[in-house]
């Protein structure tokens, strides 16, 4: 009796307990809310991504510190795997540009762009393929895995008659699937990427014709690096572009003409490169020395 009494006053307490409402929950490090929009978890990733660029930038400054080689494979270590995990689940969601805006500071750090440098060459010019595109081949490594083990997700026909979850896993992966194995997911990321490249307007393909892990100059030291880059970008901390935000008075050289990015390369008698703008693709020696002057961009 004294153990029936004890579950009675027990049922008693659990239907007087409520259970809380919460419009989000964390599982196995992914935050879910309601109606899995994944906009808590794609802001948790961010300011927790942010925080890891804020670690690199100690790394390297506009003309000083770590070369290329050892910022890519940092970056990449702590930014990008941090903003990768779980990218299957959440890569689709449309708040995954809050993300995407700390992965393209930390492309910033790792060429020395600066912020009014367009989004499209900050992926060529740092070496890593576009953070859609990485997470889209986990996507489809992720599908690779559902053709081998066909309960991993149930098909769309077991939802006949139901509303499918946003973007069933087996509508997006039959838009991704590579048609080679996974040994070759590398070739077909990198595919991808020159697709977009080639496809793309810019003029940074004059000196970049294709996207690689290691772009033309990356290793020469940190201030050529730089100054390379924003050459070849064209956007620099010229005289015309501090005037244009009204940094500075005067958009006027030192020699007296307008400074912009091309009067520095081809026309000041003051800074100019010695081979103009094709100097620039071949890196010469003098190139090369010119780079590592303390130039006006």
């Amino acid at each position: 009796m004294a153990h029936g009494g004890a579950i009675q006053r027990s049922r008693k307490i659990l239907l007087l307990t409520w259970i809380s409402m919460v419009p989000s929950t964390k599982y196995l490090g992914v935050t879910l809310d309601r109606s899995l929009t994944f906009h808590e978890h794609a802001k948790a990733t961010a300011q927790k991504t942010q925080a890891r660029v804020s670690l690199l930038k100690k790394l390297a400054g506009t003309g000083w510190g770590a070369n290329f080689t050892t910022l890519r494979t940092s970056t990449l270590a702590l930014a990008f795997s941090t903003a990768e995990y779980a990218a299957p689940a959440w890569s689709h969601s449309t708040h995954v540009h809050k993300v995407d805006v700390v992965l393209n500071d930390a492309m910033r750090l790792i060429s020395g762009t600066l912020t009014a440098t367009p989004v499209s060459n900050l992926p060529i010019l740092s070496g890593i393929p576009p953070a859609q595109l990485r997470r889209d081949a986990q996507y489809a490594k992720l599908a690779q895995k559902h053709d081998r083990d066909k309960c991993l997700v149930p098909a769309p026909s077991a939802f006949e008659g139901q509303r499918l979850p946003r973007r069933h896993f087996a509508t997006q992966a039959a838009e991704l699937r590579p048609e080679n194995p996974p040994s070759t997911l590398a070739t077909w990321i990198t595919k991808r990427w020159s697709d977009q490249w080639n496809s793309s307007t810019t003029n940074l393909k004059e000196f970049i014709p294709k996207p690689c892990a290691k772009p033309s100059g990356s290793d020469l030291p940190r201030k050529a690096w730089v100054n390379l880059n924003r050459v070849r970008t064209g956007v620099g901390r010229t005289q015309y572009f501090l005037h244009k935000i009204g940094a500075e008075s005067s958009p006027n050289c030192a020699c007296g003409e307008i400074q912009t990015m091309d009067h520095v390369i081809d026309d000041c008698p003051i800074y100019k490169s010695p081979h103009g703008a094709s100097g620039l693709r071949e890196l010469d020696d003098e190139t090369i020395c010119w780079l590592n002057k303390d130039l006006p961009i």
